[in-house]
């Protein structure tokens, strides 16, 4: 009887009253950080299958660029024996298709370079999302255990 005398269940209820207002605030910051990082990821995502998708079609038009070359001087090895001025149509032709095809090769380059920078920024994200994680569960930890702070 003489334990429960010396307890002062006011500070203990304001003890508890005070413990579950920070741990509701906690969880809240949580959550609006927890929503920032899947929105901030899904834009990265985003980002990166688009720049994907950029570069499959610059490399299909690189690689068409190249069998229309390819073509182009095989007709040219065909038509070596023959008169003048239609080999430097297709001189004139193949060096057209040679221009096209370094424009295509500096446009697959910026993107190549593109998407890495979006794979970049996406692992990034991730390593920030593990590193709050664990944060999180740190201050949580620190939140249930001893004595309350005055």
């Amino acid at each position: 009887m003489e334990i429960l005398k010396s307890i002062d269940i006011d500070k203990v209820i304001l003890t508890m009253t005070e413990k579950d207002r920070k741990l509701q605030e906690a969880q809240s910051q949580n959550t609006d950080t927890q929503q920032f990082m899947n929105d901030l990821y899904r834009a990265r995502s985003k980002e990166l299958k688009q720049a994907q998708r950029r570069t499959e079609g610059e490399t299909k038009m690189k690689e068409q660029a190249l069998a229309k070359m390819e073509e182009l001087r095989s007709e040219i090895q065909l038509l070596q024996g023959q008169d003048m001025t239609s080999m430097n149509i297709w001189r004139d032709k193949v060096a057209q298709m040679k221009e096209i095809a370094q424009g295509y090769q500096a446009q697959n380059a910026m993107l190549q370079e593109s998407l890495s920078l979006a794979q970049r920024r996406a692992e990034e994200n991730q390593s920030y999302q593990q590193q709050e994680h664990v944060h999180d569960q740190g201050t949580r930890n620190l939140n249930f255990g001893g004595a309350p702070k005055k």
